[in-house]
């Protein structure tokens, strides 16, 4: 089931499968997200919009919170909570900097040669040694990103400060 129809019976599973959970960083990831659908369950779980339908809930985590935050700007009538786990409105110039390193290297020499460094930052090195697989197949995704595209979108993110914005939602 998708996080918009999980109960509580669910929410009750999915803390009983935790015995199962190795790592202690995934533990306090997956707890954390739990207390997120938990939380929300109890505030806003049945409030309707306008036909009576329920409202959706849009969860924004790390780089996704950019996403769900533009979405509440533009979009923020048709859900009720948005939640933001491990978010910003902007990066900090220390995180802007390796975004346009990116760009230039992608220009100049393809998305190839930053597919190691892609993968790290969306994968743990424990996921990433243990699933030579997967990670293979987002490389090959990743590889195919025509570069400019990948440096524009490198520079977007540099440039992205959500800031001023935050009063209109």
């Amino acid at each position: 089931p998708t996080v918009l129809n999980l109960g509580f019976a669910e929410v009750n599973a999915l803390l009983g499968l935790m015995d199962r959970v190795s790592s202690l960083d995934e533990d306090r990831i997956l707890r954390s997200f739990i207390g997120v659908i938990d939380a929300t369950l109890r505030t806003s779980y049945y409030q309707k919009g306008a036909g009576g339908a329920q409202k959706g809930y849009v969860l924004g985590n790390g780089l996704g919170g950019f996403v769900g935050l533009t979405l509440a700007l533009r979009h923020g009538k048709r859900f009720n909570r948005l939640v933001l786990i491990g978010s910003a409105v902007a990066f900090p110039e220390p995180g802007r900097a390796p975004f346009r390193a990116m760009a230039e290297k992608a220009e100049a020499n393809g998305t190839a040669p930053l597919a190691d460094t892609a993968m790290l930052r969306m994968f743990p090195q424990g996921y990433i040694d243990a699933n030579p697989a997967v990670i293979a197949d987002r490389k090959r995704v990743f590889t195919a990103i025509d570069p400019g595209v990948f440096a524009a979108a490198c520079r977007a993110l540099a440039a992205l400060d959500l800031a001023p914005d935050l009063g209109r939602i």
